[in-house]
Formats: C-alpha cells, sequence, structure tokens
C-alpha cells in the first residue's frame, strides 16, 4: 500500500520510520529474489474478508468506530458499499 504523510517538519521519528520501512522494503526484495517469488495483488470482496474474521455471514456484520466524539455504527449495506479497503478497515477496529 501507499502512505501519505503531512507534516510541516520532517521530525526525527519520521525520518527513523522512513528509514525503517525502506529497510524492510529491500529485505523483502531480497528474499523475494531468493526464493524466486513474485509479489502479486490479492482481491477479496468483503465478503471473503468477514468470512474469515468468523462472521459467516453478512447479516451478522455491525461495525461501531468513534469519528471525532460522535460513534457511528455500520450496518451491512452501508459497508458492502463501501470501497473494501476501507469497509476491511472499519470491521477490523
Amino acid at each position: 500500500g501507499k502512505v501519505i504523510m503531512y507534516a510541516d517538519d520532517i521530525t526525527n521519528a519520521i525520518k527513523n520510520a522512513l528509514s525503517e520501512t525502506n529497510r524492510r522494503r529491500d529485505l523483502q526484495i531480497e528474499y523475494n529474489k531468493k526464493h524466486n517469488i513474485t509479489p502479486k495483488t490479492i482481491n477479496k470482496t468483503i465478503s471473503d474478508i468477514l468470512y474469515n474474521r468468523g462472521i459467516k455471514t453478512k447479516k451478522e456484520v455491525r461495525a461501531d468506530f468513534k469519528v471525532g466524539e460522535q460513534k457511528k455504527r455500520f450496518s451491512e449495506d452501508k459497508l458492502l458499499d463501501m470501497d473494501p479497503s476501507k469497509a476491511a478497515t472499519i470491521i477490523s477496529g
């Protein structure tokens, strides 16, 4: 995935995070080459994600999360209409 960071200044913490991310990426690329692995994007439906989390039917899905001070509830219909990655983030908490 990609991350967009917003900051007025690049702090030591940001530098360290970027450095560690690059170090891990380099290790992963090296490992993949050594073991002849070609990374592939996976495509999962929300149903797959829910099933893997132990939720057998979509009817069982209810996700609560806070936006600021307000708690919001999402029903299965709202989750199914969302971008899958956003819905997965909400479901996983």
